[in-house]
C-alpha cells in the first residue's frame, strides 16, 4: 500500500487449501478495520476477494457466511468480490464451473466490473461450460432438485467430517503435528524434505502432494476405512523430518 494505489488480497477460507484452517469473525473483523483503515487515503483502492470454494463443507451455512456483515457500509474505495465454486457447492466437480461476484456501494464501479470482466473472461475461455450453468439455472428453478442436491452435499459433508476426526484423534494419540485444521478436504502435515518424505510414503502406498514446508493429504479421496492408521504411518515415516515445533508457517 505504500508503494502502489491498488492492492488485491485473497482470503480462501472456511476450509482453506491446503491447511483445513477458518478464519473466526475475529479474523476478519481485525482485517476489515485495517483495510478500513487504509481506505481513509482515497488515492488508494482496495480489492478483498474472498475464495469460498468450500465453504458448504464447513459448517451451519449461515454461521459460516456471518463475518459478510463487516463488509457492510464498505468506503467507496473499497471493494469486495466473491469467487463461488459450483463445481464444489453443486457436487459436479469435473466441470469445473463457478463465478465472481460483486459487492460494492459505488454503482459506477459494478458497472466497471461487469464490463471488464466481460470482455477480460471472453478473451481468456470465450463461455463458461454451458452444462454447468444449465444445471444451476435449472436447480434453482426446482425446489425438490434443490432439495435433493442439498441432502448429497450433506451427506459428503458428513463423510469428510467424519474421516477428518478419525486422522486428527490418531494424529493427537501419536503426537503428529498438523496445521490447525477446522474443516475442508485437506490436511497439511508440517515438514522438511516434503518430496523425499512424499516418496517414501509412496513405498507404503499412501499418496501425497509435496509442499514447501509440508505435505497436502486429500482426505476427501481416501476410503474412511483406510484413514485409521495413516496419521500412525505418517508419523513413523517422519522420524527425524518434522520441522522445529516453534517455527512459523
Amino acid at each position: 500500500m505504500k508503494t502502489q494505489k491498488n492492492l488485491l488480497t485473497i482470503f480462501n477460507t472456511p476450509a482453506h487449501n491446503p491447511s483445513g484452517y477458518t478464519m473466526s469473525n475475529e479474523d476478519w473483523k481485525e482485517i476489515t478495520d485495517f483495510f478500513r483503515d487504509c481506505a481513509e487515503d482515497k488515492s488508494k483502492r482496495i480489492i478483498v476477494l474472498w475464495d469460498m470454494a468450500y465453504t458448504d463443507y464447513a459448517g451451519d451455512k449461515d454461521e459460516v457466511r456471518d463475518f459478510l456483515k463487516y463488509f457492510d457500509d464498505m468506503p467507496e474505495n473499497m471493494l469486495l468480490l466473491v469467487a463461488f465454486s459450483m463445481s464444489k457447492s453443486f457436487l459436479i466437480y469435473g466441470m469445473r464451473s463457478g463465478a465472481l461476484i460483486c459487492v460494492s456501494t459505488v454503482p459506477e464501479v459494478v458497472d466497471e466490473f461487469k464490463t471488464m470482466n466481460a470482455f477480460s473472461n471472453r478473451a481468456t475461455w470465450s463461455n463458461g461450460s454451458r452444462g454447468a450453468q444449465k444445471l444451476l439455472a435449472m436447480t434453482m428453478a426446482d425446489s425438490q432438485l434443490k432439495a435433493a442436491i442439498d441432502k448429497e452435499r450433506e451427506y459428503y459433508k458428513s463423510l469428510i467430517e467424519k474421516r477428518a476426526q478419525i486422522f486428527l484423534e490418531e494424529a493427537k494419540e501419536v503426537e503428529l503435528r498438523i496445521l490447525p485444521y477446522k474443516a475442508g478436504f485437506f490436511i497439511t502435515v508440517p515438514a522438511k524434505d516434503t518430496v523425499g518424505l512424499s516418496q517414501k510414503l509412496i513405498e507404503r502406498k499412501i499418496y501425497t502432494i509435496p509442499l514447501n514446508d509440508g505435505l497436502r493429504f486429500a482426505i476427501s479421496a481416501v476410503p474412511t476405512g483406510k484413514i485409521s492408521g495413516l496419521a500412525k504411518a505418517v508419523k513413523e515415516v517422519f522420524a527425524g523430518h518434522e520441522p522445529d515445533p516453534d517455527a512459523k508457517f
